[in-house]
């Protein structure tokens, strides 16, 4: 783990709350079933000291506090996606738009069912990319979703982005990618 004795995390943590504040401002207090500004700076730094390598963050890459901010941003961006899909909002209901309920129906749920096994299929015994495939499962679809495979893999992020060219070349998980809708998901 690396060494954050000399960032000033009080000081960090204020500069976070600021940006999560003007992030929010126009949300209700809290979003996304109860998350507030604070909530996303505790998200944020718990991401950051909870990576191995604080989210690839290093000093020649700029001031953490701009790092962590695009990281602060990410994670208010999927909790307001899922608030609207969840949630939807009061403004709705008089407007006749329909409260999209975020849970997989049971017919989307054999579809994804049906499309692992297929993609299992298309990749054979590579015990590479049949651990990739399973390893998607793990992740948050945060921004730091490679160094997420990584981590469940035990591989480096590099050898994960190779995994993911090699899958992408495979011609048959591609017709299944079109097949079922998932563009270049992987």
């Amino acid at each position: 783990m690396a060494d954050w004795n000399s960032i000033d995390f009080k000081r960090l943590e204020k500069v976070l709350l600021i940006k999560a504040m003007a992030i929010v401002r126009d949300a209700s207090r809290s979003f996304d079933g109860g998350v507030s500004a604070e909530d996303l700076v505790t998200e944020t730094l718990n991401a950051f000291l909870e990576s191995s390598n604080g989210l690839g963050w290093s000093e020649k890459q700029g001031r953490l506090e701009t790092f962590l901010g695009g990281v602060l941003l990410n994670k208010a961006r999927t909790h307001f996606r899922r608030d609207k899909k969840v949630a939807g909002s009061l403004d709705a209901e008089k407007h006749g738009f329909p409260i999209v309920d975020g849970r997989p129906t049971p017919a989307a749920q054999y579809e994804s069912k049906e499309f692992l096994e297929k993609l299992y299929e298309a990749v054979g015994d590579d015990k590479d990319l049949r651990d990739l495939i399973a390893a998607v499962d793990l992740t948050t679809g945060a921004h730091n979703v490679n160094e997420e495979l990584a981590d469940a893999m035990g591989k480096t992020v590099r050898e994960v982005v190779n995994l993911k060219r090699r899958l992408m070349k495979n011609p048959r998980v591609l017709e299944l990618l079109n097949i079922y809708g998932k563009g270049q998901a992987v």
